[in-house]
This record gives C-alpha cells, structure tokens and sequence, in this order.
C-alpha cells in the first residue's frame, strides 16, 4: 500500500472551491480520494490524498488519465485542443507519447519525452 499527496496551489481566496471541484471529479472518477486545504502552509494549497495498492496501479491510473483526458481531446479539425492554450508563440509544437500519463518524468516512457524536448531545445539554440 503507498499513499500518494498530489499538491496544487490555488489563486488567493479559491482554495475552497478548487477542493469542492476536485471533490466532485473524485466521485465521478470512482476514486477514494481525500481532498484537504492545507492548514499549516499556503493559505490557498489544496492537497489530494489517494490510497494506492501499488506503484503498478497508480502507473495504471496514469495511464488512465492520459487516454480519457477529456480537457484536451483533439477538435474537429484535428488540431490538439492543448496547443491552443499556448498562443504567445508562434512555435509550438505538440507530442503525443502514448501509454503516458501526466506524470511524464515518472513514466515509463520519460525517456522518449526527454529526447524529444532535447531535440526541440537544440533545434532553437538551447
């Protein structure tokens, strides 16, 4: 059994409702999660707290996460709808790791993840 703390930081005066939606997701996910606001640091941190069998079923969960990620499904026109939270740039380039969820560094697949920004890096100078 390992237990796993996901940390997030609200804007000032919204922790209580970022809880409430995260409250409300868990329900719909059919995870047993606790969801709490942190009473000795950040006023506005909330922290979830899920019970896991192993590192094999939260790999499991990740992976989950990555194929049903509702919020950044691609549109009709196929252009990923995650790209479009970036438009101070003109040079955006989107990746598609399957069998990743969104811990990438911790993912089976980081690796593939690291050469590939590596190469964006060095085709920019960086």
């Amino acid at each position: 059994m390992i237990i796993v703390r996901e940390y997030f930081v609200a804007k000032p005066g919204q922790a209580s409702k970022l809880a409430n939606l995260m409250k409300e997701a868990m329900k719909v996910g059919g995870y047993q999660s606790r969801i709490m606001t942190d009473m000795t640091g950040e006023f506005n941190r909330v922290v979830m707290e899920t019970e896991m069998e192993s590192f094999t079923a939260m790999e499991k969960r990740m992976e989950e996460y990555g194929k049903n990620d509702a919020l950044f499904q691609d549109n009709a026109a196929g252009t990923p709808l995650q790209k479009l939270h970036y438009l101070g740039s003109s040079d955006v380039q989107d990746m598609f790791l399957p069998n990743t969820g969104h811990a990438l560094t911790l993912e089976r697949t980081a690796p593939q993840m690291r050469e590939q920004v590596s190469d964006w890096l060095d085709r920019h100078g960086l």
